[in-house]
Formats: structure tokens, sequence, C-alpha cells
């Protein structure tokens, strides 16, 4: 490869980075759209926190969330409310989200390790595609699109 061909290499690489961006929103785009939609989903949802995840498939978000009633049905109503709320809230298609459930009030250090509630006998009580592992539901961004209809931009 010659000097011209590398110029035009970079160059050309230049031009196009920003496109590789389009669709992408910043982690604060979503830290300002999903926690308020969540809260708004359902009554029991106290509080949120929001970690995420990037790659080549887009940003994935991990939600927990505190519920003041932690009976199963409860809890199953607020899992199905807050993955429907965050995934149409999100300022682009995440590419997943994992969630789980604490008991309310948040602390103020969050150690998203610990306080995960069980979800044992809550799993056949969702009416989700995806999976229950380790008390946290895990949905693809089709499995939330067949859940909850497909998510379009706002």
């Amino acid at each position: 490869m010659n000097n011209t061909n590398r110029i035009a290499s970079a160059v050309g690489g230049l031009l196009l980075a920003p496109l590789a961006l389009i669709g992408c929103a910043s982690q604060d785009s979503f830290e300002e759209a999903i926690p308020g939609a969540v809260l708004a989903a359902d009554p029991n949802i106290t509080d949120t926190y929001l970690s995420f995840s990037s790659g080549p498939g887009g940003r994935g978000v991990a939600l927990r969330i505190y519920v003041s009633d932690t009976s199963d049905a409860a809890i199953a109503d607020s899992i199905e409310a807050a993955l429907d709320a965050a995934f149409h809230a999100s300022p682009s298609r995440p590419s997943g989200i994992i969630l789980d459930v604490a008991k309310a009030p948040r602390p103020d250090d969050v150690n998203i390790n610990v306080g995960r509630l069980p979800l044992d006998n809550v799993k056949p009580l969702l009416e989700l595609p995806g999976t229950v592992i380790n008390d946290r539901v895990t949905l693809s961004s089709d499995e939330l699109d067949a859940a909850f209809g497909p998510w379009e931009k706002r």
C-alpha cells in the first residue's frame, strides 16, 4: 500500500466513523429516559439502578428495580411493566435488558451482587420469552420486540 492509498483509507475511515455511531444514544440519554418511565409504569416500583454494557451489538441495559410489595404476583407484574417501560423509553434500541429485583428502599451504595430477591416462584408467573438465571431476567432485543412490540425511536 503506498502513501496515497493510506491517506485515502484514513480519510475514508474518518468520514465513515460518525455513521457507525448513528442510532447509538449516549449513556446519559439512557439514564435520563429509563428511570422515570420505569417508575411511572408500576406503583410497586419505588426506585431503579442502571448499568450498561457496550459492544458491536449495541448498548445493553442492566436494570435493578426496587419494589415495596415482594409477593410473587406483585414482583411478576413489576418485572413485566419495568421491562416494557425500559425498552420503549430507551433512546436507541438496546441490544438486550437484564433485570433483577430488590426490596425497597434502594441503599445509598448499590452493590448489584447483593440484595437480589429470588425469582424461583416468580418465573412461572412471567409471560415472557427469555431466561431467568441466577434471579435475573434476561431478554434480547428480539425477545423484547416479541413481548412488548417493536422498539420505535421517539
